[in-house]
């Protein structure tokens, strides 16, 4: 649910979307390659790319990695994020962001140990020039991210929190940029850093997270 909300959300914003959810059937890592590969292009298309993960994770030596449904039987069905946010960074997009609203909890299991994903983005060596890269995690490592009733509804605290920074910002987080003869209202990824974390704060104490 929380990735079909950020779809929409991202669609009314005039974001090009592409949304893999496991409502009808598992989503596979070849998936979520082949979903990227349509974005990360030779030559570049795109300023800015969002990958965004609502679902299981795991932390395991010391990298993330978002489980997807084969898991964790099929080791290779998960995104390696690290490895993602490495060749990310030569993508050729100049801004990757990445939103991990998933759990890091350390595997507990002897099956959960060997799962290492796949990077899911293309490498070019044709890609000289770095890319800036941003990410935002649920929760701190070894930890499990939270989920509840908000406003009537259950939901991703992270995902609401996030959403809600676009939609009800506060006015010092509001910078104004200039594309041709527009003047355009933004929120920085540089200014959602503590507005996240009071956020989430915030409806914390608000709920029963149990």
């Amino acid at each position: 649910a929380g990735a079909e909300s950020v779809a929409n959300w991202l669609r009314g914003e005039g974001y090009d979307v592409e949304c893999l959810t496991d409502s009808s059937g598992p989503v596979e890592s070849e998936d979520v390659e082949k979903a990227i590969a349509k974005f990360v292009t030779l030559p570049p298309r795109y300023g800015l790319l969002v990958v965004y993960f609502s679902g299981h994770g795991y932390w395991q030596a010391r990298s993330d990695r978002w489980l997807l449904s084969g898991a964790p039987t099929r080791t290779s069905q998960a995104i390696n994020l690290d490895g993602a946010m490495d060749l990310a960074r030569y993508s050729g997009i100049p801004n990757v962001v990445f939103i991990s609203d998933a759990c890091r909890s350390i595997p507990d299991t002897r099956t959960g140990t060997r799962v290492n994903g796949i990077d899911a983005f293309p490498s070019y060596e044709e890609i000289d020039r770095t890319s800036k890269v941003d990410v935002f995690k649920a929760t701190s490592e070894a930890r499990s991210a939270f989920e509840g009733e908000i406003d009537g509804e259950y939901q991703s605290i992270l995902t609401h929190a996030l959403m809600s920074a676009y939609q009800e910002p506060t006015p010092d987080m509001i910078r104004e940029v200039v594309e041709g003869t527009e003047h355009l209202q933004v929120v920085p990824n540089r200014e959602l850093e503590s507005f996240l974390k009071k956020k989430v704060n915030d409806i914390l104490a608000d709920i029963d997270v149990n």
